[in-house]
């Protein structure tokens, strides 16, 4: 039970670490959620929320420039495209060279319980 348990655990932190931290970075400029959510408790969340659909986009782009505009988020402006880019080249590599020691020790663990 407590292997599953640290399982789990190693999971949400990978997950933290590769997917949410870069998320924050990208969009909001900081990873500090408390700094970002100090006004609006939805912030993080409002773009998440629309479908990938034209009037989700429609409702992404006024969020994006209500961040830009009256928020003072200079990453939502179109002119850090180039720095997210960087951003998630970057967070990709980082997530693939801590996901491979995991990786290792997951087969390692099959191979043990295949041999015994």
């Amino acid at each position: 039970m407590v292997k599953y348990a640290m399982i789990a655990l190693l999971r949400n932190i990978y997950f933290d670490i590769a997917v949410y931290k870069p998320y924050l970075n990208m969009n909001y400029g900081m990873t500090d959620e408390s700094k970002i959510t100090k006004d609006d408790k939805d912030r993080i969340t409002k773009l998440l929320e629309y479908k990938l659909n034209e009037d989700g986009y429609k409702e992404r782009k006024k969020i994006a420039a209500e961040e830009a505009n009256r928020l003072g988020n200079t990453m939502m402006a179109q002119s850090e495209i180039p720095n997210k880019i960087g951003v998630a080249i970057f967070s990709l590599g980082f997530a693939c060279v801590l996901g491979v020691p995991l990786l290792l020790v997951a087969f390692v663990n099959f191979a043990f319980k295949f041999l015994f």
